[in-house]
Order: structure tokens, then sequence, then C-alpha cells
């Protein structure tokens, strides 16, 4: 399983969020929520990585670009 890290502030301002991260992981589950994020996990190719979405925004539609590994 990965950890995934979404700032806090991007999902309270845009619950797409969460949709888009179940695209990527479909069984993403919720596992804890700091101060500054959201903490998920979810399968990944390699386990035992902290990842970060890069999202972009092109004509007003969301997407994740990509993953910061970590």
């Amino acid at each position: 399983m990965a950890r995934i890290i979404v700032p806090k502030h991007l999902v309270k301002s845009n619950l797409e969020v969460i949709s888009l991260l179940r695209n990527h992981f479909p069984d993403l589950s919720y596992e804890k929520s700091c101060s500054f994020s959201h903490n998920f996990c979810g399968t990944y190719k390699e386990d035992n990585q902290t990842l970060t979405p890069v999202f972009r925004r092109v004509g007003g539609t969301l997407s994740i670009k990509g993953f910061a590994c970590y």
C-alpha cells in the first residue's frame, strides 16, 4: 500500500479531488487527517511509497498530472 498525502485546503475547497484519486486507486481508503493534510492509502506499483498528487487545471477541468514520490 502507498500513502497518498493531499493538502487539506485542496480537499476542502474541491471535493472533485477524492473522485480523481479513486480513478487512480480503486481501493482508496481514508487513513487519517492531520492539521495540514488528509492521508489516504491505495495500491500502487511499488509498496510503501509516500505520494503527493500533482494537479493540473485545463479549461476548468481538474486532472492529476502525476505523483511526486517521497
